[in-house]
């Protein structure tokens, strides 16, 4: 706290604090976050920032959760597909099954993979 300093925006104001990233004076009405003492200015820098970690974040596990469906996808078909091969049509129609899932799972992280692509090119 600065005694005897006037707030930067309101000059009939008493400063209360200083903005720990840019030094401006602040008053009681111009003290946006009060934990970090952080005029308005550079909360709203700070909160943008933040709003931006978290998107990029999210892109990622939106990407990494494409590639997982993918590959899961995959090794279920491919052992599905050994067993066949094994052991002739001894699984019938669970096998038919099972081997949708294990497609679906492919074009569901198809699908996850170019949403991703998407919002990394808006």
């Amino acid at each position: 706290m600065t005694t005897g300093s006037l707030c930067a925006k309101h000059p009939d104001a008493a400063t209360v604090a200083t903005c720990s990233r840019c030094g401006t004076f602040l008053c009681a009405q111009c003290l946006m976050n009060p934990e970090q003492k952080l005029c308005v200015d550079c909360d709203a820098r700070h909160f943008s920032s933040e709003m931006l970690r978290q998107q990029t974040r999210r892109m990622w596990r939106l990407f990494f959760s494409g590639i997982g469906a993918v590959v899961v996808g995959l090794a279920v078909n491919h052992v599905l597909f050994a067993v066949d091969l094994a052991f002739g049509q001894l699984l019938g129609a669970a096998w038919a099954a099972i081997v949708l899932g294990g497609t679906l799972s492919i074009v569901a992280g198809m699908l996850l993979i170019r949403n991703w692509f998407k919002a990394r090119s808006a």
